[in-house]
């Protein structure tokens, strides 16, 4: 009976220091892009790690789990293209972050809170994980497709609600995990609309008046191609003359 007290005590302890609570922690690209000072590139061997989008089975066995205190994790999607899953231990988040405030951009990203052990697992746009299914979701024409129509960031304006935006995510397809494919319905925070020439949810574009800035759209990335061609010549050329002279 004693031993068993002990083994209870013991067990209430880790839980209480946050041992039975873990989150998952990566990133990943979920449009195969991320975004530099100003224009988009593949995503490179340090740049996100495609298993982090838990769209294929056995994903998860490759990920780090670490133990969360608070109980809470996280998935955050950044400006530059990046997801990242986390633990929301208050140390772990930037200067007025709230954990209170669901589905919303705080510190210039957006922000998705839960509980649990591994909560963070689905994907960011999923119902219920900051996305909706729209009636219209079976008809309508589908923006993704692997190359996300030439627009780096996945992100589309959606024509029938403008309070809400498109974004491609990850699916599971054809027995690997597709980057940027499947179209995720998101909302914007109350009072904002989708800009869909920066990208973003703002005040102003919720403003019936609000005229979009002229825009130049974002870069696709090509890499270079590297060729020689040798000079060509022609008649009339004549390769110089080259004399030596003997002097005794």
């Amino acid at each position: 009976m004693l031993s068993a007290a002990i083994f209870l005590a013991g067990l209430a302890c880790v839980f209480a220091e946050g041992y039975g609570s873990r989150c998952y922690d990566c990133n990943y690209a979920p449009s195969g892009y991320t975004k530099q000072v100003n224009y988009w590139t593949r995503v490179s061997s340090n740049a996100g790690y495609a298993g982090c989008a838990l769209a294929k089975y056995g994903d998860a066995e490759t990920l780090d789990k670490w133990s969360c205190s608070s109980g809470e994790c996280f998935i955050r999607k950044d400006p530059n293209g990046l997801v990242y899953r986390g633990c929301a231990n208050k140390e772990n988040l930037p200067l007025g972050v709230s954990t209170y405030k669901q589905c919303a951009n705080q510190a210039g990203s957006l922000w998705y809170f839960c509980k649990g052990d591994l909560c963070n697992s689905k994907q960011l746009g999923d119902y219920g994980v900051c996305g909706y299914k729209p009636a219209y979701y079976n008809t309508y024409k589908s923006p993704c497709d692997g190359k996300c129509y030439n627009n780096p960031s996945g992100l589309f304006a959606d024509k029938y609600n403008k309070n809400g935006f498109i974004q491609c995510g990850c699916d599971y397809k054809y027995g690997k995990a597709c980057i940027c494919c499947k179209p995720f319905f998101m909302k914007c925070p109350y009072g904002t609309a989708f800009d869909d020439y920066t990208k973003v949810c703002s005040k102003d574009a919720y403003n019936p008046d609000y005229v979009p800035t002229p825009y130049k759209a974002e870069p696709v990335y090509h890499a270079p191609s590297y060729g020689y061609q040798a000079p060509s010549y022609g008649y009339g050329y004549q390769a110089p003359a080259y004399g030596y002279n003997n002097h005794y």
